[in-house]
């Protein structure tokens, strides 16, 4: 088994998620060292933000849970995450389920991209922007399993990070 730590700074885009984005990274690195890529992050990863100029202005755990919940401006809103308590279903079991479907959800967005969507398939139509209008709803889809995979990663990361 292989071990040792890893830090990398990475910068999403809005056509992928923050978790995919450092899979990137982290697979370039292990490209260098002659690694074998990995299709996803090891177990334990953890996503941070840009780290606070010094220990006096670390976040406190309300201050990070409020941050959680906040709508921000220039990105989809955050949601709501599980919050475990004793009358609640166990951190374990949500970790998993939601590993579960993350993984789940990376195989349809790889079948999904990997479908055919090309302009001769449309031209007989009798609608000369029916390529137009397929390529524009699957843009839309592929930006909604982009918000579910952001989505599915949040909820991850919240839980690996309590």
């Amino acid at each position: 088994m292989e071990m040792g730590s890893y830090k990398g700074t990475c910068n999403p885009s809005h056509q992928e998620t923050a978790a995919k984005a450092a899979l990137w990274e982290y697979n370039s690195a292990r490209a260098r060292d002659g690694l074998a890529p990995l299709n996803r992050m090891p177990v334990g990863t953890r996503y941070t933000t840009e780290k606070p100029e010094s220990a006096c202005d670390a976040p406190t755990k309300e201050e990070r849970l409020a941050h959680d919940t906040m709508q921000s401006q220039d990105s989809h809103p955050s949601y709501p995450q599980p919050h475990i308590h004793l009358n609640g279903t166990g951190r374990a079991t949500l970790t998993r389920e939601t590993e579960e479907a993350r993984d789940s959800l990376m195989a349809a967005v790889k079948a999904f991209k990997s479908m055919t969507c090309h302009g001769r398939d449309f031209y007989i139509l009798n609608d000369a922007r029916a390529f137009e209008k397929a390529a524009a709803k699957r843009e839309d889809m592929d930006w909604n399993l982009t918000e579910l995979a952001e989505y599915l990663d949040a909820r991850l990361t919240h839980l690996l990070d309590l």
